[in-house]
């Protein structure tokens, strides 16, 4: 966790702010103000705002498998610098408290590129590809698969993305990448991907909508991926 002693010229919060972002946001009194140190720590020039590129020095949205999603999404809402109150409300879906239906809602708004509402193969093809890390995008595969990594991220992915009570499904997929980790480059995730859209896309659409999506990633651990505890 980030620690810092609170300035005088940092942003203070005081009661009005602590009960307005309390009954606005899903974090507690005490939450907020665990966020207020942190958003200090990260504001070194006591501006009494973050950028972007601050935002993202969060360990939990540094090293977040949704990062560039994340980046990308709220690139279009953020037009200036963040305050406290703005850092607080942005990172209410983190919230410990926050409904798991709301994070499925945040998640699925994330991975929805294009905002249609709906998610297509390029998203669940990159939803994937985030799950596999470095291996899916092909960076020295053959030492990966030597040391066995390579399959432990392909038992990882299809166990997030493949729903649950199919082990022998998630066995197969795995053991793909056991017997042949270049595949990671692209026909296992091809699979994956043609397996998740048989599974959960009921009008054979080639798209996910918010029902689905619920469906995929119910049993997965998407909601502690989206859990910040400040």
């Amino acid at each position: 966790m980030l620690s810092a002693l609170v300035s005088s010229s940092a942003p203070q919060v005081d009661d009005e702010l602590l009960e307005e972002l309390s009954v606005t946001t899903y974090f507690t009194r005490d939450e907020i103000r665990r966020l207020h140190r942190r958003f200090v720590a990260l504001d070194a020039a006591n501006r009494g705002s973050l950028s972007a590129a601050q935002l993202f020095q969060l360990p939990e949205l540094e090293h977040n498998q949704m990062r560039a999603r994340l980046e990308a999404v709220w690139a279009t809402e953020l037009e200036a610098d963040v305050d406290l109150r703005a850092f607080v409300r942005l990172l209410s879906p983190f919230a410990p408290s926050c409904p798991r239906e709301q994070k499925f809602r945040f998640a699925f708004r994330v991975h929805d590129a294009d905002g249609d509402g709906k998610i297509g193969e390029s998203d669940v093809r990159g939803l994937i590809s985030a799950l596999l890390g470095d291996y899916a995008s092909g960076t020295d595969v053959e030492a990966a698969a030597a040391g066995g990594t390579a399959a432990r991220a392909a038992r990882t992915a299809t166990a997030t993305v493949v729903p649950a009570g199919r082990a022998n499904i998630q066995r197969r997929f795995a053991s793909r990448a056991l017997a042949d980790a270049a595949e990671l480059d692209g026909g296992l995730i091809d699979k994956i991907v043609d397996y998740v859209f048989h599974e959960v896309d009921s009008d054979d659409s080639r798209t996910i909508s918010f029902e689905e999506w619920v469906r995929l990633v119910a049993n997965t651990d998407i909601v502690s991926k989206l859990t910040l505890h400040p």
